[in-house]
């Protein structure tokens, strides 16, 4: 595997990670208001769930 298909891997790695991280923040702040909107919290999830599939292309 050449550096660049590496560097290009890992990066989108990184970003994928980043983005996990927020979402989960995210998600993390919404559950701690009593009434949180639970259609925002099933956006972040959906989101969550692309990145992971994004995640397994990437890995493959």
């Amino acid at each position: 595997m050449s550096d660049i298909k590496v560097s290009r891997v890992l990066f989108e790695f990184e970003t994928i990670i980043k983005d996990h991280s927020f979402y989960l923040e995210e998600l993390e702040n919404m559950v701690s208001i009593p009434d949180f909107d639970v259609d925002k919290a099933e956006r972040v999830i959906k989101r969550m769930r692309r990145l992971r599939r994004t995640l397994r292309g990437v890995s493959q």
